[in-house]
């Protein structure tokens, strides 16, 4: 049982009296994703997508994503969680298999008097493959 097992945290949690072993519950979550890379020239292509999120008990929520992306180099982006936050992202790729990223999360609901924003900074290694790709819709996924 490694460190990230849940029944790990579980049992820390009870152990330290953080919380009630007869009040641990698991809700069942289900995530749809979809979108689609159209092509608009040879060097670029334009992905919106969505996601859908459902969690027991919870009110079914979105996001709508649109992302454009150039010559397989860079990725601009903006992001709509419903009723809650607004994200700009862009990537960039600096070496073959290695990305740059940033994305801005701006919060929309009263939250954003406390928080003016997220920043987030990512670095994306992928792990060459012999398997040549064929789909357009993995140019810069985040």
């Amino acid at each position: 049982m490694g460190l990230s097992s849940p029944n790990f945290i579980r049992n820390n949690l009870i152990d330290a009296g953080i919380v009630n072993a007869n009040n641990i519950t698991q809700n069942i979550q289900v995530n749809l994703n979809s979108g689609y890379a159209f092509m608009l020239s040879d060097n670029l292509y334009f992905t919106p997508s969505m996601l859908v999120r459902g969690v027991q008990g919870k009110p079914v929520s979105f996001d709508v994503n649109a992302r454009l992306s150039v010559a397989d180099k860079l990725s601009i982006g903006v992001s709509y969680r419903e009723k809650s936050v607004i994200a700009s992202m862009i990537n960039m790729k600096i070496l073959p298999d290695v990305h740059i990223g940033y994305a801005y999360d701006y919060n929309t609901t009263q939250f954003n008097t406390i928080s003016k924003g997220f920043h987030e900074v990512m670095l994306r290694y992928e792990i060459p493959s012999s398997r040549q790709n064929q789909s357009p819709t993995n140019i810069f996924n985040y």
